[in-house]
């Protein structure tokens, strides 16, 4: 378990207890890095650490081994936007420039690539094998580890953020589009895996984009949830896109992404607040007032 703090990293590991084999949580090593922690991403035996230098205005990707917290190596860059990196077998995919998507060797760090979509990157790729999938202002990509797209698509008039999620059938992201330009509408896209055609959208409620990569849906077996810019919850179908139920819980929780357990979808927002749904039925399961904001 991985905790990212403003100037610490702490691996928490399972210790022993009493030579018994039962595991209690105890603290394996500290590391500290100076600047904002954004979010720790696995990278096999290591771990993969993003920090927001404030004055100099650079992320700086910072590979480190689970085991020990020792630095593999860092390697700063022009500051990325809101896109969490990925890391395949040989290279780290991993924002810049805020228009930007580099390719790092992944055991040296070293600058493979770079691509400029010339649009502002709001959403965190997906790994497919070797591969990624990431969607970039109005179109979805697929990059190599060689920084070439292998195919592309694009949506008119729509604007695509957070973080994707795939199955065995599609790829599902979820963006705004605004065709009256007073009102942005919030909608779900499902795109073929295979050769990133558009199978189906299905509005969702009121558009926003967020200033978060934690953003985005989240999927179950048969459902697809996501929430609004007003606090309205929506569960669509894999299938077709229609909507299954709707609940208005009546807070925000746009800047993170349900999270699906079971028979429960949970949510949170800024304000200090846990709610807990039916992910069956929207009902609402319990409501958690936190003493501090999320």
């Amino acid at each position: 378990m991985y905790f990212p703090f403003a100037k610490v990293r702490i691996f928490i590991g399972n210790q022993p207890l009493n030579g018994k084999g039962n595991p209690w949580m105890a603290i394996s090593w500290i590391h500290s890095l100076e600047g904002l922690g954004r979010v720790p991403v696995d990278a096999g035996n290591n771990l993969l650490v993003v920090v927001f230098e404030r004055f100099t205005r650079q992320y700086k990707n910072v590979l480190m081994n689970k085991q020990t917290g020792r630095v593999v190596w860092n390697k700063s860059l022009p500051c990325g936007g809101y896109s969490t990196p990925v890391v395949t077998d040989n290279v780290v995919f991993t924002p810049t420039g805020y228009t930007k998507l580099a390719g790092l060797d992944v055991e040296t760090g070293k600058v493979l690539w770079v691509h400029d979509f010339h649009t502002r990157n709001r959403a965190t790729p997906i790994r497919v094998g070797n591969e990624i999938l990431t969607q970039v202002g109005n179109s979805i990509y697929r990059f190599n580890e060689h920084g070439e797209i292998k195919n592309s698509t694009t949506v008119e008039g729509a604007f695509f953020f957070g973080e994707g999620k795939l199955d065995n059938r599609y790829y599902y992201v979820v963006g705004n589009e605004n065709p009256d330009e007073t009102s942005p509408v919030q909608k779900i896209y499902a795109f073929d895996r295979s050769d990133l055609s558009l199978k189906w959208d299905s509005q969702v409620g009121e558009g926003i984009v967020p200033s978060s990569d934690t953003s985005g849906l989240t999927h179950s077996k048969d459902l697809i949830f996501v929430s609004d810019r007003v606090g309205k919850v929506f569960a669509v179908s894999k299938n077709d896109g229609q909507i299954r139920w709707q609940q208005d819980i009546g807070a925000s929780a746009v800047r993170h992404q349900p999270v699906v357990y079971e028979d429960h979808l949970y949510l949170t927002t800024l304000t200090g607040q846990v709610f807990a749904l039916n992910s069956k039925t929207g009902q609402l399961i319990f409501k958690k007032e936190l003493e501090y904001g999320i």
